[in-house]
């Protein structure tokens, strides 16, 4: 049985949905891509360059500022299926990032996984920026899914029709 959306934001939110903007060692190293974008072998990459596609382990804490990447070809927790960018001067509330969040569940869901979330048995959430890195000018959503658990996969879950 599927949770209502501001149930799956607020899960979403405290599994690892923040991110925060840059190191403060400055940038990491990225995982290796090859000329199309694909991540190539394992390794960091800063959680605000995330692209469509990437494929990661799950983060360790709540709030992070890199996440470990993976080939989708090789066991990964999630992958990325949509990123977009929202527009707004105050940080949102809980109520507003549901909003903001939609995406998430909607017509993008279905575009990537080939069935609505509501009849998938596939799990989404967002990783939003946190208010520090909303006062740095990061408004980048990221749309993530998975299994519930997560039990890790191996392979893209684009085109899965589950």
């Amino acid at each position: 049985m599927k949770i209502d959306v501001a149930c799956r934001v607020a899960a979403g939110m405290v599994l690892a949905l923040t991110l925060s903007g840059c190191s403060w060692w400055g940038p990491t190293r990225d995982a290796p891509r090859d000329s199309a974008g694909a991540v190539v072998s394992a390794g960091a990459v800063d959680a605000n360059v995330l692209k469509v596609g990437d494929c990661l382990d799950e983060p360790d804490s709540e709030e992070f500022e890199t996440v470990g990447a993976v080939p989708c070809g090789q066991p990964h927790d999630f992958q990325v299926f949509h990123v977009f960018t929202v527009i707004g001067t105050s940080y949102p509330t809980d109520a507003r990032w549901d909003q903001l969040s939609d995406p998430c569940y909607a017509g993008e869901y279905t575009g990537f996984v080939g069935v609505s979330y509501d009849d998938s048995e596939l799990y989404a959430f967002p990783f939003t920026p946190t208010e520090e890195a909303w006062s740095d000018g990061d408004r980048t959503i990221q749309c993530i899914i998975g299994e519930e658990d997560p039990t890790p996969v191996t392979g893209s879950l684009r085109g899965a029709r589950r």
